[in-house]
């Protein structure tokens, strides 16, 4: 999904703008992070695209999503700024969804 980033992004990564990540928890989930490996309403997620080197071994206490919020991560755990670090995405950030990405040569 592309999304402008909160406030917070900016002040705790050093970037802000136009991001793209996954979306990981609806408004309403609860989502949690247990050595690496994310949880949502009690259950882990199949999550194939993270590979085990860019798997990182937080463990986060859960959090419930609020209404019209998304929790959004990125592959790269280990080097990514993401909803554990500056929070849910309000739906009015949301720009649309991201069906290809280009990448320069």
């Amino acid at each position: 999904m592309a999304f402008r980033t909160p406030p917070l992004a900016a002040i705790r990564c050093g970037a802000g703008g136009v991001f793209i990540q996954r979306v990981i928890g609806l408004p309403g989930d609860k989502w949690s992070e247990k050595s690496g490996y994310v949880y949502i309403n009690g259950k882990k997620l199949s999550e194939p695209y993270v590979t085990a080197s860019n798997r990182d071994l937080r463990t986060i206490a859960g959090l419930t999503i609020p209404r019209n919020h998304y929790f959004v991560m990125g592959d790269n755990r280990s080097a990514t700024c993401d909803s554990r670090v500056w929070g849910t995405v309000p739906r009015a950030s949301i720009l649309g969804d991201v069906t290809r990405v280009y990448r320069k040569k």
